[in-house]
């Protein structure tokens, strides 16, 4: 951006200074028209060719061919300066409007994602003062308010994850460790919502693989595909996890049967505030997978999304460096 910008003046100012350039030069021009336009009336052709810029009347014409091939060089030029600053302007507004619809798209999402949880929170809340209410149902709405804290903490974590990347203030604090460890832990604290939505959770046995890794980094890249599995598989579906080493590299994949992605949404499933488009849309701010792809790059890895298309599910894999 700062580039761009940066770019954008320097073609602003090229174009002031061309312009400025051939407003000094006509204004020399015509002084010296009315210069070699006295001396001929006296008679002195010499003299006024010279003021031209040729040594002699003879040279009169080369002058002219020269002043005008150079004209038309400047003119090519400043036009080639004009169209790059309209490319530039252009795309200057196409990346303001494409911000300003995923700003729309971040307060459409944050208002749901804050909200439904409020609520399930005020109605269980309400529902605990009653002293009618049996030991069951209490112990019921107790695990359902904890579950809408976590999905509000995991929001707030987002959120403000995300901002601190965009300020360039988070930076890996890289520490060795065991990734399988890891998603174990992600897994675990998992378990008890796919349950809850009726979703099968395979994750063969995980073999230790060592890596260079920041661990909360880790733990929302974790958070976010298991989430995101979660939000777009229906009851009765099945995700898998499974982790391995290939090479130098640590493959960790999350798979599901769920919505599945078409070929628009797996080109922007990793930028900001981007949810998608289907009817089933399922909530979320948009930051979930961008922050996905940040921490695996911040990590020097990557991460590429893949889906044979709507309703045919998603497969995410993240490849990390290994220790």
């Amino acid at each position: 951006m700062a580039g761009s910008r940066i770019l954008f003046a320097f073609v602003v100012a090229l174009c002031l200074a061309q312009v400025g350039w051939w407003t000094y030069f006509q204004f020399q021009e015509a002084r010296h028209l009315e210069q070699a336009a006295r001396l001929l009336q006296a008679g002195e052709t010499a003299a006024a060719a010279r003021v031209l810029g040729s040594d002699d009347p003879g040279g009169l014409a080369e002058e002219a061919r020269r002043r005008r091939n150079m004209f038309v060089s400047e003119g090519i030029a400043l036009t080639v300066l004009v169209l790059v600053g309209v490319v530039l302007f252009y795309l200057g507004m196409l990346r303001e409007r494409r911000l300003r619809e995923g700003q729309e798209r971040f307060l459409t999402g944050a208002t749901h994602e804050l909200k439904t949880p409020v609520a399930t929170l005020r109605l269980g809340l309400e529902s605990l003062q009653d002293a009618r209410t049996p030991q069951e149902r209490r112990d019921r709405y107790l695990q359902a308010m904890l579950q809408e804290v976590d999905r509000l903490e995991k929001g707030v974590t987002n959120v403000l994850m995300a901002a601190a990347l965009h300020a360039d203030e988070r930076h890996a604090t890289r520490s060795e460790g065991d990734l399988a460890a890891d998603v174990r832990e992600a897994l675990e604290a998992f378990r008890p919502r796919f349950q809850a939505a009726n979703l099968e959770l395979a994750a063969p046995v995980l073999e230790p693989v060592r890596a260079q890794r920041d661990p909360v980094a880790m733990r929302l890249i974790l958070n976010n595909l298991l989430d995101n599995a979660l939000k777009y598989t229906p009851a009765q579906g099945r995700i898998e996890v499974s982790l391995r080493a290939e090479g130098r590299e640590a493959v960790l994949r999350v798979t599901d049967t769920g919505l599945g992605l078409d070929a628009e949404e797996l080109k922007r499933a990793f930028q900001r505030f981007y949810r998608g488009t289907a009817r089933e849309h399922a909530g979320g701010v948009g930051l979930g997978l961008f922050l996905v792809r940040e921490l695996a790059e911040m990590h020097g890895g990557r991460v590429e999304a893949r889906s044979a298309g709507r309703g045919r599910g998603a497969e995410f894999e993240v490849r990390l460096p290994a220790a």
